[in-house]
């Protein structure tokens, strides 16, 4: 049985203030699996817009979720357990953020290496 190490991620961006602003996870690295037990986000600082949760590294968006209208400081939290393979990562894109919005995405769980199949 592989080792499984903790994991924790947190990252957080200023938003541009486009039609979509971003908040994402590293890559996967080769060799490694990540298994998140709870995924959480918000916009630390403005209320509007649309959340989409989704992988990405295989050359489309697998999307996950929507969450639609949430509040200033509304925290988004699953505990659906997700599975990152090596190369993709978790996104998080907002819709119509103020510039300068500041948008965070935090996860917790485990990695482990081995031999994985990709794709």
């Amino acid at each position: 049985m592989a080792e499984k190490r903790p994991i924790r991620i947190r990252e957080v961006t200023r938003a541009s203030g486009g039609t979509y602003d971003y908040v994402q996870s590293r890559q996967v690295p080769p060799g490694e699996l990540w298994c998140l037990q709870g995924i959480a986000y918000e916009n630390e600082t403005g209320a509007r817009g649309t959340f989409r949760r989704y992988i990405e590294g295989h050359g489309y968006n697998h999307y996950l979720a929507e969450d639609t209208s949430p509040g200033a400081a509304e925290l988004i939290f699953t505990d659906k357990i997700l599975y990152l393979l090596p190369g993709e990562r978790l996104v998080v894109r907002q819709a119509t953020c103020t510039q300068g919005d500041v948008i965070a995405l935090y996860a917790h769980g485990y990695k482990t290496r081995g031999k994985f199949i990709d794709g």
